[in-house]
């Protein structure tokens, strides 16, 4: 008898992944951003394999790539904006922490691409169980439409990446990556920096360092993991062009904008049928924009911005053969003493608190599955203002002070149908009933016809 010798078949990276961190298979209890299989047709992921082949310059770069994402260079205040399909009301996730989307379009360009091991854009009603669909500063606006969900990266084994690249306006960045894994724990480091005069005579130097830690400890049942980041930005808005805006000599900059995050995930698989994930994060920004003109005299305007969020996600699953029910509860508390964009000067303080119970069952072996969600969110405005008009030289704030906003509430209902392998069918219906602020008098006392 001859002995053959022994072959060892490895999949691509990403199953690798999925087979040592299992919160990352889209199915998977363990995973706090599953959604329901009649959803996922409309979940987009771009992974490390995408991204190392598309060589995004920064977060923004790679979402442009995303089916129905639009991301934008503004300047000014939120330098970036991002649409999902023309809509501007979503958040980020990142490793658990919470980011509204003004503030990601102020940080996340400079969250280096050498961190990102995922990205998930989460559509509409898909995002029903994920965190709260509605948002902080919106005393009477549009609920939450998605997320943009960021995991950053994991090491497989003992690993490291250096990353050097020169660029045309004096442009140069590094990045380094180090870490280590075995059966039970991991922890990982990375470092980057960046630096650039920019196009000359167009106002657009940049200046970014950055870091991040992560670490995990497990032992079958139960898994911890800690996720630290950390960068300090000093960033010129890029001037108008003077033959397309009125706005060509005004000069702006954030000098600095520095933002650090924190996330501390835990998870239990309790028995093979029940299973709970608890993530508590911290978020924290301090900016001070400049803004300042190109004409001589005239000394420039200091804006200070500070702010903060708080959150804790639960989330508890049970699965039985083909049924499955998951519910949780989040609470957010936003804070920032010096006034959010737009509004500063105006200190803001907020609450959120969301509770949400989805159900699933499976037929002919889960060829067909059914589900169901609800979602209730309750916002509180402990300071505040309502901002019906924007532009405070012509109409003062009206101030907030401890109002409970109506509850805000979600259903979804869908169904998925694979008849074969090469074909799915999905069908999903959602509604949603939001709490707006009541009894506003428009502007001049006017009243107002009844909408009909």
């Amino acid at each position: 008898m001859q002995r053959l010798p022994r072959v060892e078949v490895v999949g691509s990276r990403q199953q690798e992944l999925e087979r040592k961190y299992p919160d990352l298979q889209p199915d998977n209890a363990l995973n706090p951003y599953r959604v329901a299989p009649s959803s996922r047709l409309a979940v987009q992921t771009l992974t490390a394999k995408d991204i190392d082949a598309l060589k995004p310059l920064d977060v923004f770069d790679l979402l442009n790539h995303a089916v129905g994402v639009l991301s934008l260079y503004q300047g000014r205040k939120v330098p970036y904006s991002t649409r999902i399909r023309g809509d501007l009301y979503f958040a980020y996730i990142i490793d658990g922490v919470y980011v509204p989307s003004e503030d990601g379009g102020r940080i996340l360009q400079n969250l280096p691409v050498a961190a990102i091991e995922q990205v998930e854009v989460v559509r509409d009603a898909t995002a029903l169980t994920l965190a709260p669909m509605v948002d902080f500063g919106r005393p009477s606006g549009a609920p939450n439409d998605g997320y943009i969900v960021i995991r950053t990266r994991r090491p497989l084994r003992t690993e490291g990446t250096a990353t050097v690249r020169v660029e045309s306006y004096d442009t140069h960045s590094a990045s380094l990556y180090a870490g280590t894994a075995n059966d039970k724990s991991y922890i990982s480091a990375l470092a980057s920096n960046y630096d650039s005069a920019g196009r000359a005579g167009e106002f657009m130097a940049k200046r970014s360092s950055s870091g991040m830690v992560r670490a995990g400890l497990g032992d079958g049942w139960w898994r911890v993991e800690a996720a630290v980041f950390g960068d300090s930005t000093q960033q010129q808005i890029q001037a108008a062009d003077p033959r397309q805006s009125t706005l060509a000599l005004q000069r702006w900059e954030l000098r600095p904008i520095d933002t650090t995050f924190a996330a501390l995930n835990a998870s239990a698989q309790w028995t093979e049928h029940q299973t709970t994930t608890l993530t508590v994060s911290a978020y924290r920004l301090q900016a001070t924009l400049v803004a300042g003109t190109a004409l001589p005299g005239i000394s420039p305007r200091i804006f200070p911005n500070r702010s903060s969020i708080d959150n804790i996600d639960l989330k508890h699953t049970i699965r039985v053969d083909d049924s499955l029910v998951r519910f949780g509860l989040q609470r957010m508390r936003w804070d920032t003493p010096t006034g959010a964009s737009y509004f500063e000067g105006y200190a803001r303080k907020e609450t959120i608190t969301g509770l949400f119970a989805t159900a699933e069952q499976g037929f002919f072996d889960r060829r067909l599955t059914i589900d169901i969600a609800a979602r209730r969110d309750q916002q509180k405005i402990l300071q505040g203002v309502d901002h019906y008009y924007a532009y405070e030289v012509l109409f003062q704030q009206p101030s907030i002070q401890n109002r409970t906003l109506p509850a805000d509430r979600f259903v979804s209902l869908g169904a998925a149908w694979n008849p074969s392998v090469d074909w799915k069918f999905t069908a999903r219906a959602y509604a949603a009933g939001q709490g707006a602020v009541e009894s506003v008098p428009a502007v001049g006392n006017k009243v107002l016809d009844p909408e009909r």
